[in-house]
């Protein structure tokens, strides 16, 4: 289960400057010759804003972010983030 694997801290939405670290997957087609996925990752990492007053009161508090995007078996979105020290 998820929540088994995740620190949570006391209170959300998380204030401070943030660090992001997230892996978008998404399923290969069937007949895709490509070896990543299509889209900008940029268009993919502008999903991640339904997070704002949820995970951390704005966006505007990420200062770093390192995205990937790749194929695999379940689609879904790897999140991992790090306040600033």
């Amino acid at each position: 289960m998820l929540l088994e694997r995740t620190e949570l801290p006391v209170e959300f939405p998380l204030l401070g400057e943030l660090e992001v670290s997230v892996i978008f997957v998404v399923e290969k087609p069937r007949t895709s010759k490509r070896t990543n996925p299509r889209g900008d990752i940029d268009n993919y990492f502008k999903t991640l804003d339904v997070l704002n007053d949820v995970v951390w009161k704005d966006d505007d508090q990420l200062v770093t972010a390192r995205m990937r995007k790749e194929f695999g078996e379940t689609p879904g979105i790897s999140l991992e983030v790090y306040g600033v020290r």
